[in-house]
């Protein structure tokens, strides 16, 4: 995903509202990503500590300051006493070096008398502001639209301005945030940041499960920040992260946003060298951090992608990894680093050690130093009160020289067993409601790492969503976890955690009582019906919103599904073997379902491959996603599941198309059509012809693709299926859009929404009137398609589909743009920019951004039309939208070589232009090769004949 620049936001609240809101807004519009405390989970005693762990994820400070110094906290707050968190947050950004834009009401503006501080605040705050006279960035301001004006400009040129030995538009990565506050380790601190300023070689952090590598891997990484100013490059891997191809893609997609030409980079040329090359032109020594690292493989693979220089830090508790670099051994904390742990644990949730000071240091003696054992036991006397401790100290002895029920448990390869956690794991486990215990054994089932919902959990232990009474215990378990400390709330998500030992001991119980087949089942049912189900039921610009967190979870099913297919299924049969697109007859004679394991399993392969099948088409998940599909097809087939057979088919005819295979797809086309007329199956036979008809109408061949389409119209006819029939009489009148024969596209666009309107599909008719109006546009016929546009507007408004609000909006402002009414375009544009990213539409957040550089490019502002191009190639690369992106790479062309005469540049965006609409079967490509062979010729001969033409909109 793209990181844009973060900016921390602060000034004190209650007199600033209204200015903040504004300000949260312009940051907004100019694409950024505000840190505010509006935003912030809930503040306890450690809410100084949040902010400071906020602000170390931001590009910029925007400091707002009026006539209040605001709330001071104390030392036991995590303050001195004497500066106030405003003060406190400034003083913080400039220690890393953040830069600073400050802002301060006019002193004659008006203000509220009651939001004027009186001594001692007035006093610290003209102070306060005398520190400011020489900031690069000192303006005043006085209504929150002067503000937010101010702002945005100020923003703007910061975030456009660059080192002159760094790329324009560099965005520093920075390490996730810590769960909890570091303590202690002052040696390991010293002496691994000695090896991060010195060594060419990796670091490896080498040490038990639970020693806590992770947390001063995050402290190492943020308190290190001035020795790298490129950033931190941040991986977590993890036990399931076994084979490079299929860990290192996303991971180098992640690191080449800090680039901005990685945030235009085809995924498909994400290679280590690429992303070497990238990282290269970072503005100083990079860090780069590869977490909880289990096997070797993705760890050579990502060190391949790092520029020298570079210093590495990896985490692991494998021999195998840590022979890749210069090992410094992770042990236990000391006693003193212990007992001060314990100490900030109790702090952090309002207790004072008050007289068991001496307890702590005992319990920390007791429990070895094990940094996850101590936090455990500093659960449970936050739970049970501070009194608590010295009933610890009394009752651990028995359990460290005793062995716990737990020992005997297999905890399954690379897991390693201490004493003290499973010493206090079973003290903290044990107290537990059998119901409780039951809770925490299935979450053994969830994927690793992961977290996850209060409904997962839910789902996992059997709870009935519409008994509330069931609900409310379901709830109290879950307080019953977190007070146990066997799961951790993250307040600014509302999901939850549970650490991978904690994880492994559950998973480990759940099989000792014969519970982790049957938890295993509901949690891949949920998975299967209530998360990935919604696939189908939500709108596409949703999934990121809704679907997103729970995202790990559908792939850590899907895997695990494929996984256990083959090796207890279909044994030495391939899968791919099954998923051609005839098998040999007698391949499915060597597989045996008679079990009653093997039928659950193909059941939920099936399942799970139909209903992740539109994220796979429309995500394009890649290789993951194809096995998914090919796991689907081999299901059906075993259980001749004959209409699923076709469906999977024909999905895999879809995912050879979306990569531009369209030989593949239509041979896998052919085979569903066959399918579904062998079993009568009408729908789907006139789905696969429309598809076969818009490979054909992608290929450029109209006529082949107007045949297909009226097969699947007459289908469609002959089973009186009005909403198909509309759908396909739409798809036949682009073709004839599309060779410009309006008259014919009108006459089908006027059945379609007539269609439409008869069976009241409010969003199709919208759609419909939408292509007319552009059908009009293209013909020159401005009011006509602005009469047409509105009325689709209206009806989108009505029917609250914000996606089409918004793309009713852009296409309004395209014709006010043709017209040459700039100003308006550009205002409506804003409008449907401000729509698309509230709803997260990635697709049409693009177009709209291309539509708006096309504005700026016409007035000359040509910065800041090619950063926008920029953004919305970023957009449709993140997306897999390859007709936006082989257009956003043309206007970047042509900007570059019009306005800058970066020709030789502006020729390898016309080259990928060029690549992606071969791939795509655009037929419309001669002009542009015509072009490109000009723009060649120029570098060493004459100019081009015909110089690119004004960029297009989409």
């Amino acid at each position: 995903m793209n990181r844009p620049h973060a900016v921390f936001v602060s000034s004190t609240s209650d007199d600033l509202r209204a200015h903040r809101a504004a300000v949260d807004h312009a940051l907004r519009e100019l694409g950024l990503h505000p840190i505010m405390m509006e935003h912030f989970p809930a503040q306890d005693a450690a809410a100084v500590h949040t902010c400071q762990h906020y602000l170390h994820d931001a590009d910029f400070l925007v400091g707002i300051y009026a006539h209040r110094y605001g709330w001071v906290p104390t030392d036991t707050q995590g303050g001195d006493g004497e500066r106030s968190i405003t003060a406190l947050e400034y003083d913080w950004a400039t220690a890393r070096g953040i830069p600073r834009l400050c802002f301060f009401v006019d002193e004659s503006h008006e203000w509220p008398p009651e939001f004027v501080e009186g001594e001692p605040g007035a006093s610290r705050l003209k102070a306060f502001k005398a520190s400011f006279d020489g900031e690069p960035l000192y303006k005043t301001f006085t209504t929150p639209d002067d503000l937010a004006q101010k702002v945005m400009a100020a923003l703007y040129h910061a975030t456009h301005r660059a080192p002159d030995d760094s790329p324009t538009g560099w965005r520093r990565p920075t390490a996730p945030l810590p769960a909890a506050r570091f303590v202690g380790r002052a040696a390991d601190v010293r002496a691994v940041s000695d090896l991060l300023r010195e060594t060419d070689r990796p670091v490896i952090l080498d040490g038990a499960g639970g020693m806590g590598k992770t947390v001063l891997a995050l402290h190492l990484a943020r308190a290190l920040g001035g020795d790298f100013p490129g950033g931190v490059l941040w991986a977590t891997l993890g036990p399931e992260a076994q084979r490079a191809p299929a860990v290192t893609p996303a991971i180098l997609r992640a690191w080449a946003q800090a680039h901005p030409a990685g945030r235009t980079l085809d995924p498909a040329d994400l290679s280590s060298d690429a992303v070497r090359a990238l990282l290269a032109q970072a503005p100083g020594r990079l860090l780069a951090v590869l977490d909880d690292a289990w096997f070797p493989g993705p760890v050579r693979d990502l060190l391949k992608a790092l520029p020298d220089g570079t210093a590495v830090l990896v985490t692991t508790r494998s021999r195998q990894v840590a022979v890749l670099g210069q090992i410094h051994a992770l042990g236990p904390l000391d006693t003193d680093d212990g007992s001060a742990l314990l100490r900030d644990r109790l702090s952090a949730a309002g207790l004072a050690p008050g007289d068991y000071v001496d307890s702590l240091r005992a319990l920390a003696d007791q429990l070895g130093g094990h940094a996850l054992a101590l936090d455990l036991a500093a659960r449970q006397i936050v739970t049970h009160g501070i009194a608590f401790a010295e009933r610890l100290v009394r009752r651990l002895p028995y359990y460290l020289s005793e062995a716990t029920p737990f020992r005997a448990l297999d905890l399954g390869q690379g897991t390693e067993r201490d004493d003290s956690l499973e010493a206090t794991l079973y003290l903290s486990y044990a107290p537990l409601s059998p119901d409780a215990k039951a809770a925490f054994r299935a979450l053994g089932v969830l994927a690793p790492e992961e977290s996850f919902s209060a409904r997962t959990a839910f789902a996992t232990w059997d709870v009935d969503p519409a008994d509330e009474s069931a609900l409310d215990e379901a709830y109290d378990t879950l307080a019953a976890l977190i007070g146990a400390g066997l799961i951790v709330h993250e307040p600014e998500t509302g999901r939850y955690r549970q650490h991978l030992l904690l994880h492994a001991y559950a998973r480990a119980l759940a099989t000792r009582e014969n519970e982790h087949d049957r938890a295993l089942g509901r949690y891949t049912w949920h998975v299967i019906h209530d998360i990935a189900g919604q696939f189908e039921t939500l709108p596409m610009e949703q999934w990121d919103a809704i679907i997103g967190p729970d995202l790990p979870h559908v792939h850590h099913v899907g895997n695990a599904l494929a996984g256990y297919l083959q090796g207890i299924v279909f044994g030495a049969v391939p899968l791919e073997d099954l998923a051609q697109p005839d098998p040999p007859d007698d391949l499915l004679d060597e597989i045996d379902t008679d079990t009653r394991m093997a039928q659950a399993l193909l059941e939920r392969g099936e399942a799970f491959a139909e209903a992740v099948k539109d994220y796979i088409f429309r995500r394009r998940a890649g290789e993951e996603g194809l096995r998914w599909l090919q796991m689907g097809l081999a299901c059906a087939r075993v259980r001749d599941s004959h209409v699923l057979e076709g469906t999977f088919l024909n999905e895999l005819g879809l995912w050879h198309h979306s990569q531009g295979n369209s030989d593949a797809a239509l041979t896998f086309y052919n085979h569903s059509l066959a399918t579904a007329h062998k079993v009568g199956n009408r729908i789907g036979e006139s789905a696969v012809l429309n598809n076969i008809a818009l490979t054909h109408h992608r290929l450029g061949q109209y006529a082949r693709g107007l045949d297909f389409y009226q097969q699947s119209l007459a289908i469609c006819r002959e089973l009186h299926n009005r909403a198909k029939e509309g759908t396909i009489l739409n798809n036949i009148a682009g073709i004839y859009g599309v060779l410009g024969q309006y008259e014919q596209a009108l006459d089908y666009f006027y059945q379609a929404l007539d269609i439409r309107c008869e069976v009241n599909d409010r969003d199709g008719e919208s759609a419909t009137l939408n292509n007319i109006a552009d059908a009009y546009r293209q013909l020159g016929q401005y009011e006509q398609a602005l009469n047409l546009f509105e009325q689709a507007l209206a009806i989108s408004h009505a029917s609250g589909n914000q996606a089409a609000v918004g793309t009713t909006l852009n296409n309004i402002a395209l014709v006010y743009d043709t017209l040459g009414e700039h100003k308006r375009a550009l205002d409506m544009f804003r409008q449907a920019l401000d729509i698309h990213r509230k709803i997260n539409y990635r697709v049409m957040e693009g177009t709209t951004l291309n539509n708006i550089a096309g504005v700026y490019y016409k007035q000359g502002q040509h910065e800041r039309a090619l950063d926008l191009y920029q953004q919305a190639l970023a957009i449709h690369c993140e997306v897999s939208n390859r007709a936006g992106e082989a257009i956003a790479c043309n206007n970047i062309a042509v900007v570059l070589h019009n306005a800058f005469g970066q020709t030789a540049v502006a020729i390898s965006y016309l080259e990928r232009h060029i690549a992606i609409g071969e791939a795509i079967g655009n037929p419309n490509l001669e002009q542009d090769r015509t072009l490109l062979a000009d723009l060649r010729r120029s570098l060493t001969d004459a100019p081009p004949s015909d110089p690119p033409t004004d960029p297009p909109a989409e």
